[in-house]
C-alpha cells in the first residue's frame, strides 16, 4: 500500500451542516459536487438553489469530477485584427480570463488519485501546462471515503484504497465507519495539505459549524481511516494486484489485439468517463478578425486521433488504436512514470457497450504467451 500523506488537521463535520457549507462556499467559489440529476449521479456545476440535490451516498458517478480540472472544452486565448499606427493590423492575443477559484467537493478517492496522475503529466517534466497550473492552484478537493465499494471497483488492484488520501486536500470519513451506505449524522474531516488545512479553518466551514475533534475520539478517528483504508473491493478481490506492465513488453505484435479491437465501436464512452485520460484537440473558431482558440477532450481510439494534415495516419486500423490505449496505462506511463495510468474507478467496467474494459484486458494478458 502506497505511504498516506500525514494529517495537518482534524475537524468534525456535522451532516446537518453540509448544506449551510456548501451555500457558503458557493458565494466565493464555483462549486463541483456529485448531485442526482434525473435520476442519475453526476458530477456538475451546482450553485446555492442545487445544494438540495447533493448526493454523497453515489460511490460512481457518471461521470469523473476530471472536468473540475480539465474542461471539457475551454478556450486558451482570444484574438482579433486591430490597427495598428502605420495604418496596418496586428493581432492583438489575450489569455484565457481566469475564473473564480473551485472546490471539488465528494470527490472519491479514486478520482482524487486520478487528479494527482493527470497533475503529474501536466505539471512535471521539461513542459508545464500553464493553464492547468492556474487553475489547479485555485482548486481545492475535498474526497469522501467510500463506505461500501461498489462490484465494479478495484483502486486497491492500484494500491489504493476506499479511504486513500492521495489527491486529495481533505478527505471526509464516516463517523459510523465502513460497511454500509449510511455514513451516521457527522464526517471525521482531515487536511492533508496546507490547503486543506486553511480550508478547513476558513470563514464557511465555521459559518457551517465544523468544529474541532470532540476530546477523547483520537483514537476512535484512528481506527476508523484504518478501517476504511483495509476495506476491499469487490472487482480488486477478483483481480488482484495489476502486474502486466512487464509482460506487455513482448507483446506488441500480438494476435491478441485484432481479436480484441473488433468489438470497439469507437464510441469514446471509456476515454469520456475515465478520470485518467488527459488528451485533447486544439481548434480555431472565429470569423471578421477575431476568434477563440480553444481545446477540448479527445480520444485515441478515434479514426481521426493521429490523421495528419498530409492524409498519413499512423495508426489507421481500430487495432492499432485499441493497442495503444490499454499499452498507454499499462505499459508506456508505466515505463515513464513507474505507476499504472488507471485507479480503478470501475466506470469503464460499468460503462461499456461491449465489455471492452481494462481488466478484461489485464486478465487475458496474464493468460497470453509472449
Amino acid at each position: 500500500m502506497a505511504q498516506s500523506p500525514v494529517p495537518k488537521a482534524t475537524r468534525l463535520v456535522k451532516k446537518a451542516g453540509l448544506g449551510a457549507w456548501l451555500t457558503a462556499l458557493a458565494a466565493d467559489n464555483n462549486v463541483m459536487a456529485p448531485v442526482t440529476v434525473d435520476g442519475k449521479p453526476l458530477f456538475r456545476w451546482i450553485g446555492a438553489g442545487e445544494v438540495g440535490q447533493l448526493d454523497l451516498a453515489a460511490v460512481h458517478t457518471v461521470n469523473s469530477p476530471k472536468g473540475g480540472v480539465m474542461p471539457q472544452t475551454e478556450p486558451m486565448l482570444t484574438y482579433s485584427a486591430v490597427q495598428d499606427g502605420s495604418g496596418g493590423k496586428t493581432l492583438d492575443i489575450q489569455p484565457a480570463a481566469e475564473d473564480r477559484p473551485a472546490v471539488l467537493f465528494g470527490v472519491r478517492p479514486c478520482d482524487a488519485a486520478a487528479i494527482d496522475l493527470v497533475d503529474k503529466v501536466y505539471l512535471t517534466g521539461e513542459f508545464t501546462d500553464e493553464q492547468y497550473q492556474a487553475r489547479r492552484d485555485r482548486t481545492t478537493v475535498v474526497a469522501i471515503a467510500c463506505a461500501a465499494p461498489a462490484k465494479a471497483c478495484f483502486c486497491t488492484s492500484f494500491d489504493l484504497s476506499p479511504g486513500a488520501a492521495r489527491g486529495a486536500d481533505v478527505v471526509l470519513y464516516g463517523r459510523s465507519g465502513p460497511g454500509s451506505v449510511a455514513e451516521g449524522d457527522a464526517y471525521y474531516a482531515i487536511a492533508y495539505t496546507e490547503r486543506g488545512e486553511a480550508f478547513l479553518g476558513g470563514a464557511a466551514a465555521k459559518a457551517a459549524g465544523v468544529s474541532d475533534l470532540p476530546a477523547g475520539e483520537g483514537d476512535k478517528l484512528e481506527r476508523i481511516v484504518a478501517a476504511f483504508r483495509g476495506l476491499a473491493t469487490p472487482l480488486g478481490k477478483k483481480l488482484g494486484k495489476v502486474d502486466v506492465a512487464d509482460k506487455l513488453e513482448s507483446l506488441f505484435e500480438s494476435a491478441y489485439w485484432e481479436k480484441v479491437s473488433s468489438r470497439c465501436l469507437s464510441c469514446a464512452t471509456c476515454t469520456f468517463v475515465c478520470p485518467t485520460c488527459y488528451c485533447f484537440g486544439v481548434a480555431d473558431t472565429g470569423a471578421g478578425g477575431q476568434g477563440v482558440r480553444f481545446r477540448y477532450w479527445d480520444f485515441c481510439k478515434s479514426p481521426q486521433f493521429m490523421l495528419m494534415a498530409g492524409g498519413h495516419d499512423p495508426r489507421p486500423a481500430k487495432k492499432n488504436r485499441t493497442r495503444q490505449r490499454f499499452l498507454h496505462k499499462l505499459n508506456y506511463h508505466h515505463n515513464r512514470c513507474g505507476e499504472y495510468l488507471c485507479v480503478g474507478c470501475g466506470r469503464c467496467v460499468e460503462s461499456c457497450p461491449v465489455g471492452l474494459h481494462l481488466p478484461l484486458v489485464v486478465s487475458d494478458v496474464r493468460g497470453l504467451q509472449p
